[in-house]
């Protein structure tokens, strides 16, 4: 018992620092990522500078596209760590671990320490989350929230304890903070689901109009949204509630749309490198149906598949929200594994078309049809240097070792094709996508920062601009005596100006004279006719 105890610590103690290597590891390191990133962090700048903490706003105007709770979270590590990109990842960073840990405490519950242990890990390593484990954006906090929600639920399924109940309507009150009501809707469809399945709708509804559980929700979720109505009024409820909630499900907002079947290629490439293990999850529905545990973790995860696949606006960070118990289910798969090159097969494809991907780009450029992003295709070339190629060389190499090499234990192939992969991303992949897309952006920031410029953001949808100016910009058509951050095609449209500083798509600039041009969009419309 007590070599029990000493080997389970020690797993737990292993698990800590590949989910703070995962999590943490090159946090900092590479500039914020446009357009996502750059406007909750600006908003969280603005706040911090503003001293008004109860909404959000971007470039002096107000924010209605998410709730309020990330950016305190991201207003207080600002004070802790200063203006940067550090500072406004870590708590998606914590989010992670703790979404991890939870994820790792009810797989151990319900399935068992060697269940629970790839479970967390694949969680933080498969690579779509391991993105917005690392992005300063909602979604991390907002996937942990869920999860607790889940979790939660499940417990008070199991217990009937009311305590159970109470935490999860808190959860849930907290998720509505985060992003609103998909943070109800989840929850709702995904255990309405299960309990139709097990023929106990009753008792789903009373748990769903439980007095105590709706008073707790409305104590903790209510106040800001009534702050909110009550100050911005109509423009709140158009914008939060019926562009950012209503719409996206019925229309496809900003050119986000898809079809029936986006998803289905999403979910595969999201959870690389285990895919092969996501396929096995699969073609054991049917089994996992039949047991209450798994059958909780496939109502959940096909809500979420479904729901969003029928939704007009489809992003590929919504189909997350079912990753959790997708993950669980795939952690039980690892013991059925008798082939371990089929494991590795998902990730040796991956990093095989990373290598290849130099090689690609001339034809790329050529059968692109916006001007900006061929134009940043065609400059790409000088990045993929021998670093680059040095770097993806290797990580194809030890992964075909993992692949091959006979004697390793199952669950140290899982973690070291984790490893490699987010090195080779992180490592290789991140720096050269970060310099083609941020450097300039981060680089004409500077300039103007050291300048004092008062700037324009013109047709560049571009707000870290903003943040590493630490100044707030002016998102309007130029005039003359402007100086103006664009892309580079835009500029025909000025009638004179001089160049500040220009790379891969992007100048900064001094409008002379703007004409009647700069008055236009891109097909000849109006601005404020847009």
């Amino acid at each position: 018992m007590m070599d029990d105890g000493r080997s389970e610590a020690r797993q737990q103690a292993i698990l800590a620092v590949l989910v703070a290597f995962a999590v943490i590891g090159g946090l900092g390191g590479m500039p914020l990522f446009d357009r996502d990133e750059g406007a909750f962090s600006e908003a969280t700048r603005e706040m911090v500078s503003s001293g008004n903490y109860l909404m959000t706003y971007l470039n002096g105007e107000p924010r209605y596209d998410k709730p309020i709770l990330i950016y305190w979270f991201q207003a207080v590590s600002m004070h802790i760590f200063g203006v940067n990109a550090f500072a406004v990842r870590f708590p998606s960073a914590v989010a992670a671990a703790l979404w991890a840990l939870i994820t790792y405490r009810f797989t151990k519950r319900h399935f068992g320490a060697p269940s629970a242990f790839p479970a967390a890990f694949m969680l933080v390593a498969a690579i779509q989350i391991n993105l917005i484990a690392k992005a300063a954006i909602a979604d991390a906090l907002l996937n942990l929230l869920l999860a607790a929600t889940m979790f939660q639920a499940y417990a008070y399924y199991e217990s009937a304890r009311k305590r159970d109940l109470h935490l999860a309507a808190v959860m849930m009150a907290l998720g509505m903070l985060t992003k609103g009501p998909v943070a109800v809707l989840i929850p709702l469809g995904a255990s309405f689901i299960f309990c139709w399945s097990n023929k106990e709708l009753k008792r789903w509804l009373h748990a769903v109009f439980n007095p105590a559980a709706i008073a707790i929700f409305l104590i903790i979720s209510a106040p800001w949204y009534i702050y909110a109505i009550a100050t911005q009024g109509s423009a709140y409820l158009d914008q939060f509630w019926l562009k950012h909630n209503v719409k996206r499900f019925t229309t496809p907002l900003e050119g986000h749309g898809g079809s029936l079947l986006y998803y289905c290629f999403v979910v595969p490439i999201g959870l690389l490198p285990y895919t092969a293990l996501l396929f096995k999850a699969l073609r054991r529905t049917k089994i996992y149906w039949g047991a209450p545990e798994t059958r909780f973790l496939l109502a959940w995860f096909f809500f979420v598949f479904v729901f969003f696949s029928l939704s007009g606006t489809k992003l590929h960070h919504y189909v997350i929200y079912g990753y959790t118990p997708m993950l669980i289910l795939m952690a039980l798969e690892l013991p059925r594994v008798r082939h371990p090159f089929l494991l590795a097969l998902p990730a040796l494809l991956l990093m095989g078309v990373l290598l290849l991907l130099p090689g690609t780009l001339p034809w790329v450029a050529g059968r692109v049809n916006d001007a900006f992003a061929a134009q940043v295709v065609s400059e790409a070339g000088p990045y993929f240097d021998a670093r680059y190629m040095a770097g993806m060389t290797i990580a194809f190499i030890a992964l075909l070792g993992i692949a091959f090499a006979p004697r390793i234990p199952i669950a140290a192939r899982l973690v070291g094709m984790g490893i490699i992969v987010l090195l080779a991303l992180n490592c290789c992949v991140g720096p050269v996508v970060s310099a083609l897309q941020q450097g300039p952006v981060v680089e004409a920031a500077a300039i103007a920062k050291a300048h004092d410029y008062d700037v324009v953001l013109w047709e560049a949808d571009n707000p870290s601009f903003a943040f590493y100016q630490e100044k707030a910009s002016m998102v309007r058509a130029p005039k003359d005596g402007d100086i103006v951050f664009t892309k580079k095609i835009c500029l025909e449209r000025l009638e004179e100006y001089e160049t500040l500083f220009e790379r891969h798509g992007l100048a900064l600039v001094r409008v002379i004279h703007a004409g009647e041009g700069a008055a236009q969009t891109v097909e000849g419309m109006p601005r404020n006719m847009k």
